[in-house]
């Protein structure tokens, strides 16, 4: 497991790494997925199949930084820190959010996760 995440601020911290669209956007995703990046020898292939789905055809998201933005998630997911994180998506500011679509998920989320309907 990785390093605890203590207080706000790393939550915020860590989203600000993600990025606030990625956390919005693809959280949910990537905890649907945990089976495929809990295990150390299968979690590089998920990062891998990732990038590829998403990010393969943007030459300025290289592997590395899809590899530490989903390192980012999981440490969200693994600490519990999941609402934290998808509130700070929803109060971060509108015009350094690239697309509102990730604020629209990131409360689809949220909703989903206080329902139980989500579970991580």
């Amino acid at each position: 497991m990785s390093k605890e995440i203590k207080n706000y601020f790393e939550v915020k911290e860590i989203c600000r790494k993600a990025t606030s669209y990625f956390i919005g956007s693809f959280i949910e995703y990537i905890i649907d997925r945990r089976e495929e990046w809990e295990k150390p020898q299968t979690k590089k292939i998920f990062i891998a199949n990732f990038h590829k789905e998403f990010f393969d055809w943007d030459d300025e998201c290289t592997f590395e930084r899809t590899q530490n933005r989903v390192n980012c998630a999981i440490r969200l997911i693994e600490h519990h820190k999941v609402e934290e994180a998808l509130e700070y998506v929803l109060n971060s500011n509108d015009k350094k959010m690239d697309i509102q679509e990730a604020k629209i998920n990131a409360q689809e989320t949220l909703d989903r996760l206080k329902s139980g309907e989500l579970k991580y």
